[in-house]
């Protein structure tokens, strides 16, 4: 959330170095007309090497890839995990993780702010709740949203409420979050392809990336980053501020779960 984040030969045209007391010669200053044959077969082809190595391109022969000048590295974001500022969040929390792995729906009905926001348009609570993520059915994608959100930190958002993912949470206020997303690991490869054997342009860790829904191909997002260029990314590794996001509320000394809410 959070990004991964050699010595140049100096050939001298000084003075030929002294050995022993001599000089050595400078090299085809001075070339025997003898030797100028063999010495041109040499030079040409080495010159003929040179240019063919020099040819971008995979070796299969298709087009070749493009490749970013990456000067200066990109914005980076780090993950922020503010839950042990308060033991009895950290244990709501230890107990939510324990719930969505076991798929136990009555405890996490339980754990549920009676007026829950389900999103921005709606009515709320409950029963909503229920009907929305089909919770009843054991394959209800609840789990997995909130699987993905508890894996990644968060940080409070006042004295008595708690945001995760930190992505959501701690998201740059000068960014637009329609526009801009976060790269959610170290070393992440930016491919100059939708597929996993393509030229990687850079790698990234935790860094900041221009994207937006319509850029998403199956499991591949393609991103701008600056400094770098546009390339492409795994989509579980890229994360959008306004994905989906859950806030948990300390009501009379009791942890609830107040929203559960995408979009903006």
């Amino acid at each position: 959330m959070e990004p991964d984040r050699s010595a140049n030969q100096v050939i001298s045209h000084g003075r030929p170095p002294k050995i022993k007391g001599l000089v050595l010669a400078r090299p085809l200053l001075r070339i025997p007309y003898c030797a100028g044959p063999p010495i041109f077969i040499l030079l040409f082809s080495l010159a003929f090497m040179g240019c063919h190595l020099g040819r971008s391109g995979d070796s299969s022969g298709g087009a070749p890839q493009k490749m970013f000048k990456a000067t200066e590295s990109p914005r980076q974001f780090l993950p922020v995990d503010e839950a042990d500022l308060d033991l009895s969040l950290l244990r709501f929390r230890n107990s939510l993780v324990d719930i969505v792995k076991r798929r136990d729906t009555p405890a996490l009905l339980a754990i549920l702010d009676p007026e829950i926001t389900n999103s921005f348009g709606g009515t709320g609570g409950v029963p909503e709740f229920e009907e929305q993520w089909e919770i009843f059915n054991r394959k209800s994608d609840v789990w997995k949203v909130l699987g993905s959100i508890l894996s990644m930190g968060g940080a409070f958002v006042s004295e008595n409420e708690f945001c995760a993912p930190y992505v959501s949470a701690r998201f740059p206020s000068d960014l637009d979050g329609f526009e801009w997303a976060a790269i959610v690991a170290a070393d992440v490869p930016l491919l100059a392809e939708a597929r996993e054997e393509a030229v990687v342009i850079a790698r990234l860790s935790y860094a900041l990336v221009r994207t937006s829904p319509e850029r998403r191909s199956g499991d591949w997002v393609m991103v701008d980053v600056e400094e770098v260029g546009t390339g492409y990314v795994r989509g579980s590794l890229v994360r959008s501020p306004i994905d989906w996001r859950a806030y948990f509320s300390k009501r009379e000394n009791r942890w609830v779960m107040s929203a559960l809410v995408a979009g903006d």
